[in-house]
Formats: structure tokens, C-alpha cells, sequence
């Protein structure tokens, strides 16, 4: 069921014009960048500049299935993994040159099937394990040259777009290293004036009118049905996770399918399709109730899933977080217990509460829930926030001024849990220091520096807060009456003479 949505997408699509799309060019390699594009460039249907494919872990390009248009050249190269090139599938024109190359899961060209034109070259190379050029069959302008060379198990190339190309003889091509079939120009040649078998019944989904034989590949439209609906997370049910995106598996036999919500016409993000059904990414509206879903084709519209969709809750009466109004149960529920404190840390998380003038504690606290009551140094006090962690809370408290050992005290209707912390506004505990505090329990950075203060001495610092008596004068500096050796005769000296007149000296 490849490639019926073709039409489909291209019409919702081609309304997003140019929005948010990168500015010049871009490089996706790996499987991740793919799947992010929608996310990365919401509504870019057209990239300008290259547009290069290439990593070692990339599967598929359904991420890219909202590019209708490219305006540079499309490079797929060296992708060992990649089986298909479904995601693009509503590409119709690229402005410069295409090129598959080096891409050795690949069997054919599927996913190419709405490209019309190539402004530029069309380069197919070094793909071990290509079989056919199913995929081009669409293309009807080819601006430059054509080349295929050295893909070893090609034996198929006579579809119609190639074919076409080839009839104007004038047309440049570089074709070798193929299988028997496609190794040359007059290879291909021949194949397409015998014609390429294919469906030939116009009823199918897939008739192809230029089908030299019928070769049993026809598919035809049934009634469309639906296999499975899962939450974005691939969870189920679907709700209980608050996921907006739905991922429904369905099955429609061709032809493109719609989504009804509630009959309504859904969103749709981008469709996977796979070989035997199609996985269809919708959006569902927000809000608490049930909702249905239906896929439709143009045969008709299947039955409808009932589906419940809500941010879920604790369903658990006997829970401290009872969710009387939760249509499932999200595994939130919380049951009381006796409390354990664990640790309490400052308001900035210091491993120390005290010294950084915080009056703010943020206690780590095991309780369970229910109603909780905090008291610190004997003071009852408000809990600012409740931040519950997963398997255990964070008080945020106000903390009484103080200092000494300060005791707190959580208690619960299961039972209460203390712990005991320093509290204090901090202080200098440098013994040397000016202001050195003996009572301190910790230093809180505001010791002020001891040190010598005369302006004259060999020493002076100034910067000091306070004099350490240790200032050093210059001894050949002699000055008469200066009995304390600062080199200033003041009133300090006259104290000292005074001091002793009267002595006996021995």
C-alpha cells in the first residue's frame, strides 16, 4: 500500500507556504533529524539551497513527507539502512539535481511517484542492491542529463519517465555498470518499445495505463477499518500521559484516508504508510470526556473507536490525592506515612544553612502527603511551597532569626521527624582579626584585616581596619625626643617621659 495518500497530502500541505523553513539549505544525518524536521520547521513545504541526506542509522524519510517542493538539489547518499524513499512522496518538482546514491537497501525508487520534474541533473549511481527505477514513472522533465551507473542488480529502468527522456535523442545520458537490461542507452531503449508490464485494470488504484501486461500487482479500494489506536508515547490506552497526538493504525485497501474525530475531520500531522496497513498521526482536541474515531476512504467509513482522553489523576479513594473526577488512573497516588527529614539546606542550597544571612530553608522531607506542620526552634512557621519530587518533597520555609543549634520539626496525622541545624546571622572567627566574633559558629566572609596604621612606618597598610601594634620604623632616621621610635614627637612621647622623670637609673 505504497503512495496513496500522494494527493491527499500535497493538498493540506500546500497551504503552509514557507513557514519556518531553513534558511539555506540543510544537512539531516541521522534517523533523529528526520523525525524532528515537522518540529524544527513547522509548516516548511519548500527548502532552497541543498537539501543532503546522509547517515549511517537512517531507516525511513517520513519525517520529511510535508516537502512538496525543493528549490536546490536533493542529495540521498550513503544511507546503508534506508529501504524507501516513502516520506517523499509529495515532492513534485526539484529546481536543480536529484541523486540517489550509495544506498544499498534500497530495491527500487517508491516514494518518488508524484516528482514531475528535475530542473537539473538526474544522477542514480553505486546502489548495490537496486533492482528497478519504480518510482520515476511520473517524472516527465528531465532538464540536463541523465545518469546510471554501476548499480549491479538493475534490470528494470523502462519507466515511463525515463523512457520519455530517452526518446528525444538529443538527450545526454552516461549509462554503464548495470545489469543486462539497463547497461546502456540502447538497452533501455528496447525495453520501453516492448513496454513495462503493470496494472492494467482501470478499476485498481494503481492502474497504469502505459502497462504493456498485466502483472498482478492491481489493488483496489475496501472498506476502510481500524487495526489499533495508541497515545504518542505508543502507550495504551491513550490517555492518562495529557499526549495531544494520536497514532492510528489503519487499513483502507488504497486511495487516501481521512481521519473523524466525533465526525469531524481531524488534523492530520503525516501518514506512515506501511506495506499492509498505515499509521495515520492526528491531533486530538484537548479536554476531559470520550471522544470517537473513524478512518474514511472513498468506499465508506469504518466503525468507530471510543476512546477516553484526559490528563488522568489518583483513582484511589484511600489516596491523600483522591481524583474523584480522573477517567484512569495516571499512577500518581500518594498515601501518608510517619514523615523523615533527611536534610535541610539554605535557601541557596549551601550544604551549611548558617552564614549566608538566609532566613529561608528548604527542608527534603519524606512523607507521603496529607497536611504537614513545620516548626523551627519551637516556632511554628508557614510552609511557602510544597515542590513534590518523586519520592520525596521540598519545604520551603521561613526560618525564626537566631543563632545556636536549631531544631525542626515535621509532623504528619502519622507522626512527626526532627532535625537539628546551626542558625546564625555568622560571623569572624579569625582570632587575629578586628573584629573577631568568639561566639560565631561559622565565618560568614566579614573578618576585617589587623595592621599597621602609622603612615610613617616601613609597614603602613592602607588598607587595615585596625592597628596590630607591629609597625616597623626606619632606625637611621634619629629624631630628638622621639622616646617610642615613630619619628613624630607628639604627646605619646611626652607620657612616656613623664612616665619615668624621678627613676634612678643603676
Amino acid at each position: 500500500m505504497k503512495n496513496y495518500f500522494t494527493l491527499f497530502l500535497a493538498l493540506a500541505l500546500v497551504t503552509c507556504g514557507f513557514a519556518q523553513c531553513p534558511p539555506s539549505g540543510l544537512i539531516l544525518s541521522s534517523q533523529a533529524s528526520i523525525d524532528n524536521f515537522s518540529l524544527n520547521y513547522p509548516g516548511c513545504t519548500e527548502i532552497s539551497g541543498i537539501l543532503k541526506v546522509q547517515g549511517a542509522d537512517i531507516t525511513n524519510l517520513n519525517g520529511l513527507s510535508q516537502l512538496t517542493s525543493h528549490n536546490g538539489d536533493l542529495q540521498i547518499t550513503d544511507c546503508p539502512l534506508l529501504f524507501n524513499l516513502n516520506g517523499l512522496h509529495n515532492i513534485l518538482t526539484i529546481n536543480a539535481f536529484l541523486q540517489v546514491n550509495n544506498c544499498d537497501l534500497l530495491s527500487d525508487l517508491s516514494g518518488l511517484e508524484s516528482l514531475t520534474s528535475v530542473v537539473g541533473k538526474v544522477i542514480i549511481t553505486d546502489n548495490a542492491n537496486l533492482l528497478a527505477l519504480t518510482g520515476l514513472s511520473s517524472l516527465n522533465n528531465i532538464g540536463w542529463e541523465l545518469q546510471i551507473v554501476d548499480n549491479p542488480q538493475l534490470a528494470m529502468c523502462e519507466v515511463q519517465g525515463v523512457c520519455d527522456f530517452l526518446a528525444i535523442a538529443s538527450n545526454p545520458d552516461l549509462i554503464f555498470l548495470n545489469a543486462p537490461g539497463c547497461s546502456s542507452r540502447a538497452e533501455i531503449e528496447a525495453a520501453c518499445a516492448a513496454g513495462a508490464p503493470g496494472c492494467t485494470d482501470v478499476a485498481a488504484c494503481n492502474y497504469d495505463s502505459s502497462a504493456s501486461s498485466d502483472d498482478g500487482s492491481c489493488e483496489f479500494p475496501t472498506d476502510p477499518y481500524l487495526l489499533e489506536v495508541y497515545n504518542e508515547g505508543g502507550g495504551d490506552p491513550f490517555s492518562c500521559d495529557g499526549t495531544s497526538i494520536a497514532s492510528v493504525f489503519a487499513d483502507g485497501g488504497c486511495g487516501p484516508l481521512d481521519v473523524l474525530i466525533d465526525g469531524s475531520p481531524a488534523n492530520i500531522i503525516f501518514i506512515d504508510d506501511q506495506d499492509v496497513y498505515v499509521i495515520l498521526y492526528v491531533e486530538i482536541p484537548e479536554g476531559l470526556g470520550t471522544f470517537e474515531i473513524q478512518v474514511s476512504n472513498s468506499v465508506g467509513i469504518s466503525p468507530a473507536w471510543t476512546l477516553y482522553y484526559t490528563e488522568g489523576g489518583c483513582m484511589d479513594p484511600s489516596a491523600c490525592n483522591f481524583n474523584s473526577e480522573a477517567l484512569c488512573d495516571n499512577g500518581s497516588c500518594l498515601y501518608s506515612y510517619s514523615p523523615s527529614i533527611f536534610e535541610v539546606y539554605s535557601d541557596d542550597f549551601g550544604s551549611a544553612f548558617n552564614c549566608d544571612g538566609s532566613s529561608i530553608a528548604s527542608i527534603y522531607v519524606d512523607y507521603g502527603c496529607g497536611d504537614i506542620d513545620v516548626s523551627i526552634g519551637g516556632t511554628s512557621v508557614t510552609v511557602l511551597s510544597n515542590l513534590y519530587g518523586e519520592s520525596y518533597s521540598i519545604l520551603t520555609c521561613t526560618v525564626p532569626t537566631g543563632s545556636g543549634l536549631t531544631e525542626v520539626i515535621v509532623t504528619t496525622a502519622e507522626g512527626s521527624a526532627n532535625f537539628f541545624f546551626p542558625y546564625t546571622g555568622g560571623g569572624c572567627t579569625y582570632a587575629f582579626a578586628c573584629n573577631y566574633d568568639p561566639s560565631a559558629l561559622c565565618d560568614d566572609g566579614s573578618c576585617e584585616e589587623p595592621g599597621c596604621m602609622q603612615t610613617n612606618a616601613l609597614n603602613y597598610n592602607p588598607s587595615a581596619a585596625c592597628d596590630n601594634g607591629l609597625c616597623v620604623f626606619d632606625a637611621t632616621v634619629s629624631c630628638q625626643g622621639d622616646l617610642n621610635d615613630d619619628l613624630v614627637v607628639n604627646s605619646t612621647d611626652l607620657l612616656l617621659f613623664l612616665a619615668s622623670f624621678g627613676s634612678i637609673c643603676n
